[in-house]
């Protein structure tokens, strides 16, 4: 992109949508083997064959939510968004997004804090199996348990 915009959908019943969806698939595939040497967006729009605005449409056509797409060269498409800033405090990895929907935004901030959860109520099931059908004693069942809480965190 040559610039930072928000997109949004493109409307189902919009008469180009099935073209512009085909169109869509088209630049992934294209943009999954292009050649070094381009280097600008317009040196991309030239080599898939399109303008700027059969562009734009083909994008909003794959959405499915508003998003904001970010100015990038075409080498740095797969480039996660990131601050210049925060990299230099915290020298870590990180996904930088945009909220345009406070709704999504707290589901996935929910999900992520379940994540660690799901891992505990997996083991807490093989732990009572194990209990249940296992051939040990009591003390020899409380210790199988007490290791497998340990070497889970």
């Amino acid at each position: 992109m040559d610039k930072t915009e928000v997109l949004v959908e493109l409307e189902a019943s919009d008469p180009g949508a099935k073209t512009f969806k085909q169109l869509a698939i088209s630049l992934r595939e294209k943009l999954n083997n292009i050649p070094t040497e381009i280097e600008s967006f317009q040196a991309f729009l030239a080599f898939v064959g399109v303008t700027r605005e059969q562009y734009i449409l083909a994008i909003r056509s794959v959405l499915t939510r508003p998003k904001v797409m970010q100015k990038r060269l075409p080498k740095d498409v797969y480039v996660n968004p990131f601050s210049k800033k925060i990299i230099e405090l915290f020298k870590a990895n990180m996904d930088i997004q945009y909220i345009l929907d406070p709704f999504a935004c707290s589901q996935y901030i929910v999900n992520y804090i379940n994540k660690g959860d799901r891992h505990m109520s997996r083991l807490l099931r093989a732990v009572v199996e194990e209990a249940e059908h296992g051939n040990k004693n009591v003390q020899e069942s409380l210790r199988s348990i007490s290791n497998m809480f340990l070497n889970a965190s």
